[in-house]
């Protein structure tokens, strides 16, 4: 396992399986916000059957559920799957809630059209092409029965639209999402240059760090993928060198 952090220490990239590393963080996140991998023969996934994705599933609940501090929340982004034995949704429902970890709001990310495959498009079948995606919020069960957000006209939007947003890592991963859907979920739960330490425990091009480093709250980003670890480091390379002006050296 290898690590990186920001000479301010408030940005650490590791290298790892996060049910490996997360332990070490546990009860510490204010917030994760992040995408897994949804089972649809992407090259890092590895499942075999649909229940070994279940199970998953489930583990990554309870991981969420360490991870979090008490009241945090989990801002999880997935996909409808028709071929999928049971829906998606319900199997959240169940597996999170198993961890200990209540769906508090649904929302729906409105991609870009531009952004959504034409070709996954069956011109015989009368099922629409999937141009939106689930932005669930979980929370982790807390004594303080009321949080009230930080931005209030960002929270209660039911749908994320970032059809004017700038595309950012959807250029580099094949399950990537614009900046603006972490960054909406850092602005609604987070408080601006705080201490609260936002996750992404599959962290892919380290778009969610680089939007918790722009609002000034710690963040840590993990992921397997040494290729994808190393370019969410050279991501946040440039965003240093822009924080410091344009200087050759951060």
């Amino acid at each position: 396992m290898a690590s990186w952090s920001t000479p301010d220490q408030r940005t650490t990239l590791v290298h790892g399986d996060c049910f490996e590393v997360a332990e070490q963080y546990a009860g510490q996140a204010r917030l994760i916000i992040t995408s897994p991998p949804y089972n649809v023969g992407k090259e890092y996934e590895h499942f075999e059957t649909w229940d070994d994705y279940f199970d998953f599933i489930g583990r990554f609940g309870e991981l969420c559920a360490t991870v979090l501090e008490p009241g945090g929340y989990a801002v999880v982004v997935f996909q409808v799957e028709y071929t999928s034995p049971r829906r998606i949704e319900q199997v959240y429902h169940e597996r999170f809630g198993a961890a200990g970890l209540r769906v508090i709001t649904e929302r729906v990310w409105a991609k870009r059209m531009g952004s959504c495959r034409a070709r996954a498009y069956n011109s015989r079948s009368p099922r629409a092409m999937a141009t939106h995606e689930n932005v669930w919020t979980f929370r982790r069960s807390s004594e303080r029965s009321w949080d009230p957000p930080r931005n209030r006209q960002r929270s209660w939007m039911s749908v994320w639209d970032t059809s004017d947003e700038p595309r950012g890592a959807l250029k580099q991963h094949p399950a990537g999402y614009p900046e603006a859907i972490p960054r909406w979920a850092i602005e609604v739960h987070c408080d601006r240059g705080s201490e609260q330490l936002v996750m992404d425990p599959f962290m892919g091009a380290a778009t969610s760090l680089s939007a918790a480093r722009k609002y000034g709250v710690r963040s840590v980003g993990i992921e397997r993928d040494r290729d994808y670890y190393h370019r969410g480091q050279d991501n946040l390379l440039t965003l240093l060198t822009e924080e410091s002006g344009g200087a050759d050296e951060c």
